[in-house]
């Protein structure tokens, strides 16, 4: 059944009354509803806000794909952490800065409670501030191959770096250990409520994909062990727990623009994640995928190469993880894992994204190339012959994440 229409001017009149609003739908979710809300007259205090409107299950996909409503609290309460008041406002705020959008109030209820409709559904919506006209890095990046004055070399660097620092103290154990203080908070942020979407979404379709490659099922099953019943036991933290592209935000490209960026989209976050091989490994994937596909462009590479090899650096600078060639090594472990779910997602987006791309066999093969060379254990991992291969990986996009004792 097709979801009632949300009348978002209904609901404001709520919070907000005798203001007039005019509304804009937002390109770029997939998770919710979100539009902007601009002050037409009245008097509100906002001249104009973000609303997130999430319904118990995926947005574009519809009720075939159940998500709790609930992930906009955790979400609310990551935000919550971040701010000025927050538990993690130094982790935010030291050197290099980074941003968070701002929570203004989260609102649950039913549908028909909220204005929206008279629909007894579940909703919930977060009101954010508006931080103006922001693309995601990969648009970002785009701009600035083809018009100058937005963004030097080092400044794109700089980016890269700043980002990579801010996911290592995200990632981090001090981080995990400030959040484990509050119990209320270590609730809210200990969940599973994406499991069935992830199967949906990154493991069930590559049995398909993958079925008429030679190695094709050894490939699922190796992915499928490791999302099901990983060999080897990786220690927990705060991830985002959907770190794409779209994750990193930049104020609209221009010369003279504020080059902080905007690390948004907190619904998936738990701190019962996963870091590097969970986060990184994903963001990665696309930024693999990204680096391909632009062999055709080579300002364009140069840019993106830029930003991934400091964003890199800048994350092993600050997570120190040291690995040596030991089967105990819980590093080199999740070096492997890193590898398996990195390969899992260029896959993957290599066909939800780049179906259409002269490079789509590209980016499969390395994807497959990953997961195989990730091995059957950590010490088929290592070994001498498979470790000349790994050597060999292109740009040593993930090994550059570690350190070799």
């Amino acid at each position: 059944m097709a979801a009632r229409t949300a009348n978002y001017l209904s609901y404001l009149e709520l919070l907000f009354p005798n203001t007039a609003w005019e509304l804009e739908p937002l390109t770029g979710g997939l998770v919710n509803s979100t539009l902007r809300a601009t002050r037409a007259s009245g008097d509100a205090k906002y001249d104009s806000l973000i609303i997130k409107h999430a319904r118990p299950y995926i947005e574009v996909a519809g009720p075939e794909w159940p998500f709790s409503t609930e992930r906009q609290s955790v979400e609310a309460t990551i935000l919550e952490l971040f701010s000025e008041l927050g538990a993690l406002y130094a982790c935010r705020n030291s050197a290099p800065l980074w941003h968070t959008p701002q929570l203004i109030r989260h609102d649950r209820g039913k549908e028909s409670t909220l204005k929206l409709n008279d629909s007894d559904q579940d909703a919930s919506i977060l009101l954010l501030a508006d931080l103006g006209h922001l693309v995601n890095i990969i648009q970002f990046l785009k701009t600035v191959a083809t018009t100058s004055g937005i963004a030097t070399k080092d400044q794109i660097a700089r980016i890269g770096s700043t980002v990579g620092q801010a996911f290592a103290l995200i990632h981090s154990q001090a981080t995990a250990d400030t959040i484990r203080e509050d119990h209320k908070i270590t609730q809210v942020l200990t969940h599973c409520m994406a499991k069935d979407v992830v199967w949906k979404a990154a493991i069930e379709p590559l049995e398909n994909r993958l079925h008429n490659r030679p190695n094709g099922r050894k490939v699922f099953d190796r992915v499928k062990e490791e999302w099901e019943s990983p060999r080897y036991e990786y220690s927990k933290c705060l991830s985002i727990g959907d770190f794409t592209p779209g994750t990193l935000l930049l104020r609209s490209p221009q010369a003279g623009s504020d080059l902080t960026p905007i690390i948004a989209d907190w619904e998936f976050a738990q701190i019962n994640g996963h870091g590097v091989n969970g986060d990184i490994a994903q963001f990665l994937a696309s930024m693999c995928c990204e680096l391909i596909n632009s062999k055709v462009d080579p300002i364009f590479h140069i840019m993106l190469s830029e930003f991934v090899s400091n964003f890199c650096r800048g994350y092993r600078e600050v997570a120190k993880l040291q690995f040596k060639k030991s089967a105990n090594d819980g590093n080199l472990q999740l070096l492997r894992s890193t590898f398996i779910l990195s390969g899992r997602e260029i896959i993957n987006q290599a066909h939800d994204v780049y179906g259409k791309s002269d490079f789509f066999q590209d980016m499969v093969d390395q994807g497959v190339w990953y997961v195989e060379h990730a091995g059957a254990d950590v010490e088929e991992f290592f070994e001498q012959r498979n470790w000349s291969e790994i050597v060999k990986e292109e740009g040593r996009l993930l090994q550059s994440l570690f350190i070799e004792k």
